[in-house]
């Protein structure tokens, strides 16, 4: 059962947090607030759009998904490929799970700091060239 506050996934690779459940309604029983760099916005979905939900949005990260991070090693943003998730118990005291990338870098989930899912990357590219 999904509730409010936690973090969603849909099919389309969009993510972002449930803020109002509506059970009952015909169509659409989540209220999800989504946030990109310029604009909220807030879309009302059913259970089918819903791909995987988490009271921690470290479990929502899937290999593939491209993440910003701040590296406190090189003092700058860094940007890389997602390769392997890793979720941490639950009674874990700060919940600060990591994701493994793929230059070997081993990011703790606080030190994210914007994700392009794999499937808004597909849908978004541009083809430079055709195989």
């Amino acid at each position: 059962m999904i509730e409010v506050g936690e973090w969603v996934r849909t099919d389309k690779g969009n993510i972002g947090k449930v803020i109002g459940i509506y059970p009952g309604h015909h169509l659409a029983n989540y209220h999800i607030e989504f946030q990109t760099n310029t604009k909220r916005k807030r879309q009302y979905l059913s259970m089918k759009t819903i791909k995987s939900h988490s009271k921690f949005l470290i479990d929502l990260i899937e290999c593939g998904d491209i993440v910003e991070y701040d590296s406190n090693n090189y003092g700058a943003d860094i940007i890389e490929v997602v390769v392997e998730t890793c979720s941490i118990d639950e009674d874990y005291e700060d919940r600060a799970g990591f994701i493994c990338t793929a230059y070997d870098s081993e990011v703790r989930i606080n030190e994210i700091k914007s994700i392009l899912t794999h499937e808004e990357f597909e849908m978004r590219k541009y083809k430079v060239k055709e195989n």
